[in-house]
């Protein structure tokens, strides 16, 4: 091989995290059932292209179609985009988002939710992950029985025995890959959450656990990483099979591993095998069609072992990576969501990666507004807030006509002099005698004890 697929992979990795290209940052002010939703876009890319240049010309004018109020500049002088929203947000950045707002005569409850790009199809992801964990697997063990019996054609007085290398590959080695694979798949779940590469720490731990390396040898494979050498690797994956095999297999032939000592007849070995599998027979077909009535280009062999590993551990590295702030100014605190509170300048805040073909960035945030003059002129204050009014405004809203009409009616008669909590506990819908609702006994007790 022309160097490790694993170490490259891994210092690819390295390299392209936390590369931005362009930076999307979005303000939000509701203004009653609308929102203005003010966009603007900072390109980051050091000397762009003119093909760049062109991409982001042109994206810059389809966003323009999406805001009727146009395009300006703001203080830095990016170009900005400005408009009011009602429901659907527009697809600027890249995604689908809405803001609703539900409204009571007690108050209102505000939902904002969006999603930035990136593949939803969760289940399909992880499985394709999965799949190509099992073809590189798959892969090595079809190599196996590919050299040693080649190896072994002629009669030999003493024969490898591969049975007990082929049972690590297929069970352990298989599983723990999977494993690898599905860590990494849950890591990129985690964008809304504080970058703190808990997920590799987690990664690191069960390879640990399993004695692939131990927390002593951090610095040998980070030397290892970064020195590219394949000699070095070989030996490494060497060292670290012979361990394995022999922890489950103590009398198992170390004799097959022996090849890993000899890196040109490895490599030579591993293509040859790798031309005649169906996997190389599609990437040529591939590079033939699309080269059409043109010479095709070599196809290496090595790209269908790094297909596989890119595939299983990383299938977005290569994807644009894009970031996008988003700030939702609000009266109140919200009631809940995933961004950050900033009580100095009362808004939600949101930072994330963005990827077409990554785990979606996705924000939400719901906040509740009281109606202080019409709890004040019901119960002499405001006492139905937070969880308490959006439960309450959710429910109204899922009134009927008549029934919120009849509602309407008897809250009508409650004033501070009144007695309250006796109507709200005798108050029924016509039709339902019988039928207490638990959102007047909830009325009722915030009366009693306004301040729980």
């Amino acid at each position: 091989m022309q160097k490790p697929l694993i170490v490259a992979s891994m210092t690819l990795l390295a390299a392209c995290t936390g590369c931005i290209q362009t930076v999307y940052k979005i303000d939000l002010k509701p203004e009653g059932n609308e929102i203005t939703r003010t966009l603007s876009v900072k390109e980051t890319s050091q000397n762009p292209s003119s093909q760049q240049q062109t991409q982001q010309t042109e994206e810059l004018r389809r966003i323009a179609t999406l805001y009727p109020e146009g395009r300006a500049e703001d203080r830095e002088g990016l170009p900005t985009f400005v408009s009011r929203f009602a429901e659907q947000m527009p697809t600027d950045v890249g995604g689908a988002g809405g803001f609703t707002q539900f409204d009571s005569p007690l108050g209102s409850v505000s939902i904002y939710s969006e999603r930035f790009r990136g593949n939803d199809d969760l289940a399909g992801s992880l499985a394709a992950r999965q799949r190509a964990a099992d073809d590189l697997i798959d892969l090595a063990l079809g190599w196996i029985d590919f050299e040693f019996s080649a190896a072994q054609s002629d009669p030999v007085d003493d024969p490898i025995d591969i049975a007990p290398i082929k049972s690590l590959i297929d069970g352990e080695l298989r599983q723990d890959f999977k494993n690898a694979s599905l860590l990494l798949w849950m890591a990129g779940q985690r964008q809304s959450e504080p970058s703190n590469n808990s997920p590799f720490f987690r990664l690191a731990q069960y390879l640990a656990e399993r004695n692939y390396f131990s927390l002593q040898q951090i610095p040998a494979i980070a030397r290892l990483a970064q020195q590219q050498n394949p000699e070095l690797f070989i030996s490494f994956a060497h060292g670290l099979l012979a361990q394995k095999l022999t922890a489950t297999s103590p009398d198992a032939d170390t004799r097959c591993l022996d090849i890993l000592k000899d890196r040109s007849r490895l490599e030579k070995s591993i293509r040859t095998y790798l031309k005649g599998t169906d996997e190389y027979k599609q990437l040529v077909a591939q590079q033939e069609q699309a080269a059409g009535a043109a010479t095709p280009r070599h196809v290496d062999e090595a790209q269908v072992i790094g297909n596989k590993v890119m595939a299983a551990l990383a299938p977005d590295l290569f994807s644009r990576h894009d970031h996008v702030e988003v700030t939702l100014h609000l009266p109140l605190p919200p009631e809940s969501t995933n961004g950050t509170w900033d009580d100095d300048t009362k808004s939600v805040r949101w930072s994330q990666s963005i990827g077409d073909s990554s785990t979606p960035g996705f924000v939400f945030a719901t906040w509740c507004v009281p109606d202080s003059e019409q709890q004040t002129t019901r119960f002499g204050s405001v006492i139905v807030r937070g969880g308490e009014l959006s439960n309450y405004v959710i429910w109204y809203c899922g009134l009927t006509p008549a029934e919120s009409k009849q509602w309407d009616t008897m809250l009508s008669t409650i004033g501070p002099d009144a007695d309250a909590v006796a109507t709200l506990q005798a108050f029924r819908f016509e039709g339902s005698p019988n039928q207490k609702l638990p959102i007047a006994a909830t009325l009722a007790r915030l009366i009693q004890n306004p301040s729980n």
